[in-house]
């Protein structure tokens, strides 16, 4: 399937500690476990290490980004979890940003929020 399940992994790097702006991008899976998807810092040098982190657990802290990582590869979602609204982008592989048809004023919520406000 092209959504997240209890059996898939992302890839965190260890940019992701010291960016207050995340990017999630979606390429192809390396291991018939792995989602594709890399969580790492906007702007961030090449990262030096990365870890395993089921995706369950991701979804656990920010159950707002399930809808968001059933996006295909190529795909790059922008975040600032510390913001009031983190989402900041969603990008398709040619970088046209697709938040501003999605926004929450629209919907009503913040889909990257943890809980009700």
């Amino acid at each position: 399937s092209n959504g997240a399940d209890a059996r898939t992994f992302l890839m965190v790097s260890d940019s992701t500690r010291s960016h207050a702006r995340l990017a999630l991008h979606r390429t192809p899976p390396a291991a018939p476990d792995d989602s594709g998807w890399r969580m790492l810092g906007l702007d961030s040098d090449e990262p030096t290490a990365w870890r395993r982190v089921p995706i369950t657990e991701v979804l656990r802290d920010r159950p707002g980004l399930y809808d968001l990582l059933r996006f295909p590869e190529g795909w790059t979602i922008e975040i600032e979890p510390s913001a009031p609204a983190p989402l900041r982008a969603v990008l398709d592989p040619s970088a046209t940003d697709h938040w501003s048809s999605m926004r929450p004023e629209d919907t009503g919520h913040d889909p990257t929020r943890s809980r009700p406000a």
